[in-house]
């Protein structure tokens, strides 16, 4: 699961027939309704409604892939 710290790629909603928008970001929170994320340059977060967001996938560092 994703937690507060995890680097993403967020999957937003994409209107009928257009690619889906798609971000690069850092999880700074997530409430019941929205989705909060970090951007470094320029720094500045970025908070989406959790009904736009499709799918949050998390970006796996060298110790997920190696087990340790």
């Amino acid at each position: 699961p994703v937690r507060p710290g995890d680097d993403v790629v967020v999957e937003l909603q994409g209107e009928e027939g257009e690619a889906s928008p798609c971000y690069v970001k850092r999880v700074v929170r997530r409430t019941p309704l929205r989705l909060v994320l970090k951007q470094f340059n320029p720094a500045r977060e970025l908070v989406f409604p959790l009904e736009l967001v499709r799918n949050v996938y998390r970006i796996l560092d060298t110790p997920d892939l190696i087990g340790a």
